[in-house]
């Protein structure tokens, strides 16, 4: 493990790696601005046509790490097609939002595939709701005995605990998702805030709506509650915090946490748990409020620009997020703050942080709930990594050996696979931010490439190699004979020689690349750029031919070069001889945003909003499974045992015949 944060100041001690990938504080830290915010991805299925052949979606059930899933007992082929059945996903998807129980010894995360509860101490799921939409947003009830969740569908559900038994669903809007919920303090009353800028208020007891307030001019990012049943503190970047009466529904009074003496909005903000203090940050300045009497507790002028703000639980710390740095500040005190180094690019924007309920922790949560401790600066607990960390597609390798092992790659961490498709492994390799991956067909040797960390080479044990180039590529490819293929932002591709970390040659293209492909035998190099693919003649140095398409995939002989279509350029597949481009065959197709071989080269599978197997005797669509919800990269594994796809949300669906 290496260190993330580094303390400076007297003792420091080293935080091992709780982070991946780039990230949202959104629906946890104070709101961000527009451009920081990185969209929810929401899973739910595309309306389309029936089509004939097809087959109804089998929901998966999801499993976790260490999780056997059942063992494929055929090959997959064009006989046993329509037998074919999801067996599981593996990861919870994408976590959106984090919630702590008011006793701390509960943890709930909501993510793209359910609600993970976990034990405070020991890090354990104690329980996992698996819900049809991603979840938006989270409240524990004052006593612990309830949860509330919004979810993408418009609902918001209350779940009795410590069994989560569904109690009830309140109905808001499907084009209007919750962003927040807040308990009332004899947990009488649920408040939520939606995307269309209204403030509901719920009767727990019966679910009715009994009141909404309408008078807000963004959406509310933050709600809290006084020492009064019925006051309600809102506040919504740019605008002040509001005070309402929660029984006429009408406002109280604002406080003015606006423009600061620079002139710049308050961009986010954090309320304590019990709604004494407001702390407003404009960037360079951070203003604590006492929100009864609307006047200033403490003030802080900052040389550098604060992305987001937190505050303790009673109001006595400050969390300051900066872009390379943490600072943690006592409040009216002019002690100096600790401070911990970020790594480089900042932390992962789908990272969910939150105080622990005694104020001396904070909890994290990418891939997996870790808790770090302010006193000793060090990673207490870590739970296991079944979440994805960011919205990068996960990469889906095979591990051609003798045991036939598959791997998974979920952005930093490296998922091992047996043949019966149980996680016998899970190590993280990398802390930064990943762009894209590869893995070498020995299975010894992965790429990564991304903005903070160029291009390496690691090792399955999380060993660094070597490190090939400080520029970041856009995608990564393995031939056979040790040569590995790395596109840059600017269309140029460079050929290293892996052994001897060189670059043999260099390859041009005129527009930016998005995909870069060997064929087997390491002879041709498909690139795709937006709309166009490029066949490469590596011993020449130049392209043999150009295609119209969005995807493409080798034959696992590397013979042949499938083609997915732009829609611009018409619905098919075409297939090409790889040695002189010559069209082989054109196969009628829909949408599709990744394509693959089978290993008898007997099957064409697409995967999109629908997967679909085609057949290549004769170009025909033989099976149609709607996948609820959009898929990207798509494998056949272990001899075509196992077919594996990566959804949009990280987790990574697994196929075969029963």
């Amino acid at each position: 493990m290496k260190p993330l944060f580094h303390r400076r100041g007297a003792v420091g001690l080293a935080l091992i790696l709780i982070l991946l990938s780039a990230c949202s504080f959104d629906a946890l830290l104070p709101p961000i601005p527009t451009g920081y915010v990185i969209p929810t991805v929401t899973l739910t299925p595309t309306a389309r046509p029936s089509a004939t052949p097809g087959t109804t979606p089998t929901e998966m059930d999801i499993a976790g790490a260490g999780t056997a899933l059942p063992p494929a007992r055929a090959p997959i082929n064009t006989q046993n097609l329509r037998s074919l059945a999801p067996f599981a996903r593996q990861g919870k998807g994408l976590p959106l939002c984090l919630a702590l129980s008011p006793d701390g010894k509960s943890i709930a995360v909501g993510s793209t595939r359910g609600i993970s509860l976990f034990d405070g101490e020991s890090l354990k799921e104690t329980l996992f709701i698996k819900t049809n939409f991603s979840q938006q947003a989270l409240a524990f009830a004052a006593d612990g005995t309830m949860l509330a969740s919004a979810g993408a569908d418009g609902f918001i559900s209350l779940w009795s605990l410590p069994d989560g038994t569904l109690q009830r669903r309140l109905k808001t809007d499907f084009y209007s998702y919750t962003v927040v919920l807040q308990f009332s303090p004899d947990g009488s009353r649920l408040i939520s805030s939606d995307a269309q800028r209204v403030t509901r208020i719920w009767s727990v007891t019966d679910g009715s709506q009994s009141g909404a307030i309408v008078e807000n001019a963004r959406i509310i990012r933050r709600l809290s509650f006084s020492d009064q049943e019925n006051r309600l503190f809102s506040w919504a970047p740019k605008e002040p915090v509001k005070i309402w009466n929660l029984d006429t529904g009408s406002k109280v009074r604002d406080i003015f946490v606006g423009q600061d003496e620079l002139g710049r909005d308050t961009i986010n903000g954090d309320f304590s748990d019990d709604g004494a203090y407001f702390a407003a940050n404009s960037g360079l300045r951070v203003r604590i409020f006492r929100t009864k009497t609307g006047t200033t507790r403490q003030l802080l002028r900052l040389t550098e620009t604060a992305r987001y703000v937190l505050l303790s639980p009673d109001g006595s710390e400050l969390l300051v997020i900066f872009a390379n740095q943490m600072a943690l500040y006592r409040v009216e005190s002019r002690d100096a703050p600790l401070i911990w180094d970020l790594p480089a690019g900042g932390l992962p924007a789908d990272t969910k942080i939150s105080f622990s309920a005694d104020g001396r922790g904070l909890w994290f949560i990418s891939d997996a709930p870790k808790y770090f401790d302010l006193g000793s600066g060090a990673v207490k607990q870590s739970g296991t990594p079944d979440f994805a960390p960011d919205y990068v597609l996960s990469e889906v390798f095979t591990d051609p050996v003798e045991t036939a092992r598959e791997r998974v790659f979920l952005n930093g961490s490296l998922q091992t696979l047996d043949a019966a498709g149980r996680i016998v492994k899970s190590s993280v390799l990398t802390g930064e931010a990943i762009n894209a991956a590869a893995l070498a067909p020995d299975g010894e040797t992965i790429a990564l490439t991304g903005r903070g960390m160029g291009l390496t080479l690691w090792s399955p044990g999380g060993e660094r190699l070597a490190r090939l180039d400080d520029d970041f590529y856009t995608s990564l490819s393995f031939s056979e004979t040790g040569l590995l293929a790395a596109a840059r932002p600017d269309g140029r591709i460079n050929i290293w020689d892996v052994k001897k970390s060189d670059i043999l040659y260099s390859l041009n293209n005129a527009d930016s690349l998005q995909q870069v492909m060997f064929s087997s035998d390491g002879s041709r190099l498909a690139a795709r750029t937006t709309g166009q693919v490029s066949l490469w003649s590596l011993a020449e140095q130049k392209v043999v031919a150009t295609f119209d398409g969005c995807a493409m995939c080798f034959s696992p002989d590397g013979s042949r070069l499938a083609v997915l279509s732009s829609l611009m350029s018409g619905q098919f597949i075409t297939v090409y001889e790889s040695a002189s481009g010559k069209k082989l065959q054109q196969i009628n197709h829909t949408t599709g945003q990744n394509v693959a071989f089978s290993s008898d080269n007997n099957l064409l599978v697409t995967a999109g909003d629908f997967i679909r197997f085609y057949s290549l005797s004769d170009a025909s669509l033989i099976q149609q499974i709607p996948a609820g919800g959009l898929l990207g990269k798509v494998r056949f594994v272990d001899e075509d045992r196992l077919l594996a796809i990566s959804a949009n949300d990280g987790s990574v669906l697994f196929w075969g015949i029963p």
